[in-house]
């Protein structure tokens, strides 16, 4: 008796796997293989458009104290937003603004990390100073700096 019940518990675990195998082999979705390689140009294009709004949301979030009617136009993951919104606060708190300036932009490549994912290599060249937020007067002389960042970018639905 207590083998039938060990056989009857695998026996559901086994039947449900065997379902999902068949539906993955008829669903084209599940069964066509992601991309691989660099991004064709169209492509590549819609990532550097992407690129561009995140950078310029980026910015005008940063020289305006955080300004939520910005969040729904900021092409960022929910944490993303998060971290972004928390640094703002701790600039905000302590009476600054971060103004910053993407100067040049340089794509080093694209290529794809999933079916709907591609990552981005960009060296960025950027133009920052502190100000304060009562008077915009800067509170830090104005810096420079470069930088390499990766970006992973998801195809919205």
């Amino acid at each position: 008796m207590r083998a039938r019940r060990i056989w009857i518990g695998l026996l559901a675990p086994l039947v449900s796997a065997a379902a999902f195998a068949v539906a993955a082999t008829r669903d084209p979705l599940l069964r066509a293989p992601a991309p691989a390689g660099p991004l064709p140009p169209a492509e590549e294009q819609e990532v550097l458009l992407a690129l561009v709004r995140y950078q310029q949301v980026y910015q005008d979030l940063f020289a305006r104290g955080g300004s939520y009617e910005l969040l729904d136009e900021f092409p960022a993951a929910k944490e993303v937003r998060h971290q972004v919104f928390r640094d703002v606060g701790f600039l905000r708190d302590a009476g600054l603004l971060h103004v910053q300036d993407l100067a040049r932009a340089t794509l080093m490549e694209t290529r794809w990390v999933g079916r709907d994912a591609a990552e981005a290599t960009v060296f960025e060249e950027w133009n920052h100073v502190l100000q304060t937020a009562a008077d915009r007067s800067p509170a830090s002389p104005l810096k420079g700096a470069g930088q390499g960042f990766r970006y992973r970018l998801v195809r919205g639905a």
